[in-house]
């Protein structure tokens, strides 16, 4: 599956409504074998890894959860901190706690 900006918009305001202005905080999407799974920075720029999501991402459920736990760093405000493995831990841990 390739992840496009026009996917995420239709998705996120399909879920959260027409006038939701959560799906402006990605400004754009790349595929990138480089990173491991997905990411997004300060700028609202967002990196998946294709094959992560082909693995797993199976339907738009899959996408719309992985959508929203990248959402969730900027909007928690992790970009204050070092980017470090153990601060990316600890941020996704946040998360993942918020939302299960």
């Amino acid at each position: 599956m390739q992840i496009t900006l026009e996917t995420l918009r239709s998705l996120l305001r399909n879920t959260f409504g027409r006038n939701s202005f959560i799906a402006s905080f990605v400004t754009s999407i790349q595929p990138s074998p480089q990173c491991s799974t997905a990411s997004i920075n300060q700028d609202g720029e967002l990196q998946y890894n294709p094959s992560f999501v082909q693995q797993h991402v199976q339907n738009e459920s899959d996408l719309f959860c992985l959508l929203v736990h990248e959402l969730l760093h900027p909007m928690f405000g992790h970009f204050v901190y070092t980017h470090g493995k153990l601060e990316n831990i600890a941020a996704d841990s946040i998360i993942n706690s918020c939302v299960s």
